[in-house]
């Protein structure tokens, strides 16, 4: 029990330096560095997986080294952006404006419709592409379903990311529509 207490307490410590690590280089990215500054964030992570590895077995030694890494990356870049944030903070306009100015009715029914219409859209066009996705892969049933199972929520979020970045908003919803629509009509899933 010790053992796999202290190894995760390094897993911990190495992947918030690993985290750290890489976000300082990234921020020196103009300047030159040598192999040593370059490889250290990834050799840190490396550490940091395989000692969560050996504390929790190989399934739940990826999953908590990949859920940690990222939880750890998004709490530093939302840390250091509050940081930043405070430090440029100038009101160009009254405040009633802007409240007014964001809280108007047509942006509200344009951004709310494009919610309710993209995320069931988008979850059921990946529902559709992962289904027929994995019926071409020669395994057995069961590991058909695994694997559409873990791609769904990549691919969901994905196509959302998609259509949120898209300058005309509604093109991706409706070729979202007409490709689920189109495997359904041929694969008949």
């Amino acid at each position: 029990m010790s053992n796999s207490y202290s190894l995760g307490m390094l897993a911990i410590v190495m992947g918030i330096m690993s985290v750290i690590t890489m976000y300082r280089h990234w921020l020196n990215t103009g300047a030159v560095s040598s192999a040593l500054i370059q490889w250290t964030p990834w050799s840190l992570l490396a550490v940091s997986i395989s000692a969560w590895v050996m504390a929790a077995g190989a399934e739940f030694g990826i999953v908590f080294s990949s859920a940690f890494f990222t939880m750890t990356a998004w709490f530093y870049i939302v840390l250091v952006n509050r940081k930043q944030a405070a430090q440029y903070i100038y009101i160009t306009e009254e405040p009633k404006e802007r409240i007014q100015q964001s809280l108007s009715a047509k942006r509200f029914l344009r951004n709310s419709s494009l919610v309710f219409l993209i995320i069931p859209v988008a979850c059921f066009c990946s529902v559709m592409l992962c289904l027929a996705g994995t019926s071409l892969i020669p395994v057995s049933e069961t590991s058909r379903l695994v694997i559409a199972g873990l791609l769904f929520p990549l691919l969901w979020s994905v196509l959302i990311l998609w259509c949120c970045g898209s300058k005309k908003r509604w093109h991706p919803a409706l070729m979202m529509f007409g490709l689920a629509s189109v495997i359904v009509i041929q694969y008949r899933v």
